[in-house]
C-alpha cells in the first residue's frame, strides 16, 4: 500500500468598502416592482443590468430547481462558462472563456479558495448549501487582485434568512432525495432561528451516499461513486443594527475509490483510496448605517486548508 497525502492551508484577510450608487429620483409606479437581483462578485451590489461586466447570477430558486449533486452541475449551462475533468465531481474543472486553472478566482462567503493540485477541482461544495453563485466573465484582477484574469466564481452559503418565514424566530427541515442514474441518495437537516433581532445561527448538514454514474450510451463510468457529508454552522450578531459580526464553518468530507488521476478512465493499477477532507472558516465584520449610503467597509479573515489522502490499492 502506498500512503501519499496532500495539504494545502490558506490564510488570508480581505477588507472591501463599499461605496453605494447615487439613487435617481423615479416616479411611483402603479405597476408591481420586483426586487433587483444585485451583484456583489463586483465588490459593489448592484442591479445585474447595471454591471459593466458580463455576469450571470445563480439564486437559490433555481439551484432548488436543478437539484445539483456537484458544482458543475450549478454552472454547466451559464454562457461562456465550460465544465471539463468528466463526470467525476473531484475532477471537474471550471474554465471561463477558455480560461481555467489559476486565471479563475473562486470565493466562498467571501474568502480565495487557492487550492490547486493536478487533475483535481479547484473548490469543493456541496450544492445543498448555497444560496447563490455569482460569476464574472472577464478580468477583474484590478478588483480583486491576482488569479481573477480569466472572471470570478464567488459562492455563498446559505443564512438563518434565506430560511426563516416572515415572522418565524425558529425553524427546522429535513430533505432526502434519490437519483437512478447513480443510485444516489441525499439526506439533509438543519435547524435555524433568530433571537431578538440582534443574533442569527444555522446549522445544516448535507450526506450524500452515490455509486458508479451511468453514461449516455448506458455503460456504467467505473470508480465514480462517492460518500460525502459536509456541515455549515453559521450566524451573525448584531447590537445596533448597524455593526455587523458574523463567523461560519463549513467542513466537507468526500470518501471514494476512483483513479488517482479522477479525469481519466479506470486502471486497475492506478486506483487510489481516497479521502478528500476541506475546512473553512471565516469571521467577518460589516458595518451598514441607513444614514450613511455611501460608506460601508467589510472586513473578513479567514483560514482554508484542503487535505488529500490516497492509499495505492495496487502498487505500479
Amino acid at each position: 500500500m502506498c500512503h501519499v497525502p496532500s495539504v494545502h492551508r490558506t490564510l488570508g484577510l480581505s477588507l472591501a468598502v463599499l461605496c453605494a450608487p447615487l439613487a435617481a429620483d423615479t416616479a411611483p409606479d402603479e405597476g408591481v416592482q420586483l426586487g433587483p437581483i444585485t451583484v456583489t462578485a463586483t465588490r459593489t451590489e448592484q442591479a445585474l443590468e447595471d454591471v459593466p461586466e458580463s455576469a450571470s447570477v445563480v439564486d437559490r430558486t433555481r439551484i432548488e430547481q436543478r437539484q445539483p449533486q456537484n458544482i458543475g452541475d450549478v454552472l454547466n449551462d451559464l454562457p461562456n462558462v465550460d465544465i471539463g475533468g468528466g463526470p467525476r465531481g473531484i475532477g471537474q474543472t471550471v474554465s471561463i472563456r477558455g480560461l481555467s486553472d489559476d486565471r479563475i478566482l473562486f470565493q466562498l462567503d467571501g474568502a480565495r479558495q487557492n487550492y490547486r493540485r493536478a487533475h483535481d477541482a479547484r473548490v469543493f461544495v456541496e450544492p445543498e448549501l448555497l444560496r447563490r453563485v455569482e460569476v464574472i466573465r472577464g478580468p477583474a484582477s484590478a478588483l480583486w487582485g491576482s488569479g481573477a484574469i480569466g472572471g470570478v466564481v464567488a459562492f455563498e452559503t446559505l443564512d438563518a434568512a434565506d430560511l426563516l418565514a416572515p415572522g418565524q424566530t425558529l425553524g427546522g427541515r429535513v430533505k432526502t432525495g434519490y437519483q437512478d442514474v447513480n443510485s444516489q441518495w441525499l439526506g439533509a437537516a438543519a435547524v435555524y432561528g433568530r433571537v431578538n433581532d440582534q443574533l442569527d445561527f444555522l446549522v445544516d448538514i448535507a450526506y450524500r451516499d452515490a455509486g458508479d454514474t451511468r453514461q449516455g450510451d448506458g455503460n456504467d463510468l467505473e470508480n465514480s461513486g462517492y460518500e460525502r457529508t459536509t456541515g455549515l454552522l453559521k450566524g451573525t450578531w448584531s447590537m445596533d443594527g448597524i455593526n455587523f459580526f458574523g463567523g461560519s464553518y463549513l467542513g466537507l468530507r468526500e470518501d471514494g475509490e476512483v483513479p488517482s488521476n479522477p479525469q481519466t478512465l479506470t486502471m486497475d493499477s492506478n486506483l487510489v483510496n481516497r479521502m478528500t477532507r476541506q475546512d473553512n472558516a471565516t469571521l467577518r465584520f460589516h458595518h451598514d448605517n441607513p444614514d450613511s449610503p455611501y460608506w460601508s467597509p467589510s472586513l473578513v479573515f479567514y483560514r482554508n486548508q484542503t487535505q488529500i489522502d490516497e492509499d495505492r490499492k495496487i502498487d505500479g
